[in-house]
C-alpha cells in the first residue's frame, strides 16, 4: 500500500510517497525538517538579539555598524575612505564608528512632511 504526504518547509510543499512498511523511515524524514526548521528560528532569534545588543553599545566595530545600518560592507568601505562618514582609525587599521554620531549622519537632510510645512507656512489670504 503506497500512502502520499505532504511536508511543508521554508513555504515548499514537497510531496512524499512511502510504502506503509517503512512509516518509520518518513517519520525520521519529518522529524529532521523539523529539527532543522527549529534550528533555523534558533538562529534567527539570536541574530535579532545580537542585533539588539549591538544597539547598547557606544562604539561599533566595522562589522556591527554594517549591521546596524543595513549598509553593505563595500559601500561603508567607499563611505570611510572618502571620509564621508565619521569614523576612527585609533591604530591606523581597524575602523570604529560611534554610535550617536553615525545616527546624526544618518539622520542629515532631513526631509519635511507636507503636514510639517503646512503647519510652518503661513496661511495666505
Amino acid at each position: 500500500m503506497i500512502i502520499t504526504f505532504f511536508t511543508c518547509l521554508f513555504s515548499y510543499i514537497y510531496p512524499v510517497t512511502i510504502l506503509k512498511e517503512n512509516k518509520s523511515a518518513f517519520v525520521h524524514f519529518v522529524t529532521l525538517k523539523r529539527n532543522k526548521m527549529d534550528n533555523f528560528l534558533i538562529l534567527e532569534r539570536l541574530d535579532r538579539l545580537e542585533r539588539l545588543l549591538i544597539t547598547n553599545k557606544e562604539v561599533l566595530t566595522f562589522e556591527e555598524t554594517c549591521d546596524y545600518t543595513g549598509i553593505s560592507r563595500s559601500y561603508l568601505y567607499k563611505l570611510t575612505a572618502a571620509g564621508n562618514i565619521p569614523h576612527s582609525k585609533p591604530n591606523g587599521k581597524l575602523i570604529f564608528f560611534e554610535r550617536k554620531k553615525i545616527v546624526r549622519w544618518l539622520l542629515q537632510n532631513e526631509r519635511k512632511s507636507i503636514g510639517e510645512i503646512e503647519v510652518i507656512a503661513e496661511p495666505v489670504r
